[in-house]
């Protein structure tokens, strides 16, 4: 699949930079496995506990001229998304700032609290952190006009969701405040990743579907009694959260961390409602015309798939891996029908309409991103119905 991605693309280089949890980096085990033989040390490409100690990493394909960079980014942090433009100096394609980017943020560095939340500190956005793109060493994005063969494009490949849920004293929040200001953290990373990364394609991922049937011991306990108890299990939340570690800003907001613990349980429906919000905030981004991220479904993809998740885990899947890594892959579309693509994008704009304006809450079962690049799925003669892929569309 990338060697026809990148005859498509006569060969031009592709960097997919990635930003997020374990489920991104499991993306990245798999992708990096198949560019460059012996990275993942033995482990299997698809084992979501492997390489967990590589904070930062890459891989490099030369004759595919394919780079993967992986960051973690649990937390949606714009800080953390400036590591590409502040770190790296290695020759491979990659966008290169000309200088040096500050390490401190400029004047305009925070957004807009949404107005129930007043009373708490605003999100770190990416202003400020924007560095300068131009005659740098190395190739670097938009460089080479009239050059087309060797300029890189470059994929912001985003998501955050899981560490920002929570269950009891289990599972304690880690990014309580991108929980409760999840749209705002969203549109953050998108903006961010404009500023900082001017010219690229912008992927986010909707959070995978959790599974808390697959719960055994621990988390299979305490699931049990947070869903059998559920003021009981609000109660604990906030008073576990209510510090300064865990709730930064948001410590003695009590509604804040109310709205916060309600949302954020470690079980599938917190997740599914995470996607609600990420489509939202994406649709914003769009019909405000700052950004035209994608998005690659995770949810839509893993809805109704628990049978691919592992036992005592309830949030990986290894086998679903692969759909949603290959499809972050083609983000220009090449290997998906252009008109299917548009209809999809218009549908989403349509249906963001009647959210807004209250009309209708209509939810969505994203066909498009489960068969985007599977078209192994389809019949020879076919090429429009996806008979392996049928049961993953009935949540």
């Amino acid at each position: 699949m990338l060697e026809e991605l990148q005859l498509e693309r006569s060969g031009r280089p592709l960097h997919i930079y990635m930003n997020g949890d374990s489920t991104i980096r499991q993306q990245k085990n798999f992708l990096c496995s198949l560019l460059q033989p012996g990275f993942m040390h033995g482990y299997w490409p698809l084992d979501n506990t492997a390489l967990t100690d590589q904070k930062e990493s890459t891989c490099y394909n030369e004759a595919l001229r394919v780079r993967i960079t992986f960051i973690d980014n649990s937390c949606c942090d714009p800080e953390r998304l400036a590591y590409l433009a502040r770190n790296d100096t290695s020759s491979l394609p990659a966008w290169r700032p000309a200088a040096p980017c500050s390490t401190q943020q400029g004047p305009g560095t925070q957004a807009t609290a949404p107005a129930a939340a007043s009373t708490a500190a605003p999100l770190a956005t990416g202003e400020g952190l924007a560095c300068g793109h131009g005659a740098g060493p190395g190739p670097q994005l938009g460089a080479g006009l009239g050059d087309a063969a060797n300029d890189t494009t470059l994929v912001v490949y985003l998501n955050c969701g899981l560490h920002l849920l929570q269950m009891g004293s289990a599972r304690l929040f880690e990014c309580l405040p991108q929980q409760y200001h999840y749209e705002a953290a969203i549109s953050n990373m998108s903006r961010a990743a404009g500023e900082l990364y001017p010219g690229s394609l912008q992927v986010f991922m909707t959070t995978n579907k959790i599974c808390e049937s697959q719960f055994r011991a621990l988390y299979g306990d305490t699931i049990r009694r947070l869903t059998s108890q559920p003021e009981q299990a609000l109660a604990e939340c906030v008073r576990l959260s209510n510090t300064d570690l865990i709730a930064g800003p948001l410590k003695g907001n009590l509604e804040a961390l109310r709205a916060a613990c309600r949302d954020g349980l470690f079980v599938g429906a917190s997740t599914r409602l995470l996607r609600k919000r990420m489509l939202a905030a994406l649709a914003v981004e769009r019909q405000q015309g700052r950004n035209d991220p994608e998005v690659v479904d995770g949810y839509a993809i893993t809805a109704s798939q628990c049978w691919a998740s592992q036992l005592h885990d309830g949030r990986h899947f290894p086998f679903l891996v692969p759909l949603q890594a290959l499809r972050a892959a083609c983000r220009d579309g090449l290997f998906v029908g252009a008109s299917t693509r548009l209809l999809r994008k218009r549908m989403l704009a349509a249906l963001a309409v009647e959210r807004q304006q209250g009309r209708n809450d209509p939810e969505v079962v994203d066909g498009y991103a489960i068969t985007a690049s599977q078209c192994w799925a389809s019949q020879l003669h076919d090429g429009r119905h996806f008979p392996f892929l049928v049961s993953m569309v009935t949540d």
